[in-house]
């Protein structure tokens, strides 16, 4: 059973929540953009939220299509963000140099449903514009890998971890368990659900 909202329909996703609210982050990503010389970026107010307008069951795999992510402040917590892009990494490097160039901090995760071929699941902390915490648990036909690096986050339940099944060490139960002692139910429609008009930023042209 999914708990996650778009899992029903989804095969993966990617999601960032974000220490600060939406509009203050709009700015933090243009100047992100111009520090790095990425050119090209179109950005615009949404009437509603769709992530199916940047993928839909799964993102594409490698890095040959624009990029693309939607940002918006969830009902139930209007100071933060949720990020969501349309490549499979969830747009790492981008998380990575908003917390590296302004105080900010990002938990990321990444869910696949039961019945996708390569499952993958992971849980991330980005901080100072470095991967502080990376626990994941994938598929790697035929075998389920696990790993894990940096300090345990005090939200963790380290016990999980030590099942004698690698698929069970690491899944969308855990992960949005975190993510509600963090303050977010991502199991809630509210979280999923826009406290006012998404912002939409998408790559036109490639640097």
């Amino acid at each position: 059973m999914n708990i996650i909202q778009p899992m029903q329909t989804f095969k993966k996703i990617s999601f960032s929540c974000i220490n600060g609210n939406s509009l203050d982050l709009i700015s933090e990503f243009e100047e992100i953009f111009s520090l790095s010389r990425s050119k090209g970026w179109e950005i615009k107010t949404e009437k509603t939220l769709d992530l199916k307008s940047l993928y839909h069951p799964a993102p594409k795999s490698g890095g040959a299509h624009l990029p693309e992510f939607l940002l918006w402040s969830p009902e139930q917590r209007k100071d933060t963000s949720v990020f969501f892009s349309n490549y499979i990494d969830g747009l790492s490097g981008t998380i990575k140099a908003l917390t590296g160039c302004f105080e900010r901090h990002s938990y990321s995760a990444h869910v696949s449903a039961p019945e996708d071929d390569f499952p993958y699941f992971s849980f991330q902390f980005f901080s100072e514009g470095a991967v502080e915490r990376v626990v994941y648990a994938m598929k790697d036909d035929p075998k389920w890998e696990f790993f894990q690096k940096g300090e345990l986050l005090p939200i963790e339940d380290a016990s999980s971890y030590r099942k004698r099944e690698i698929r069970n060490r690491l899944t969308e139960e855990i992960i949005a368990s975190y993510f509600k002692k963090l303050g977010w139910d991502i199991s809630l429609e509210s979280f999923w659900a826009s406290s006012g008009s998404p912002m939409r930023f998408s790559k036109t042209e490639w640097d």
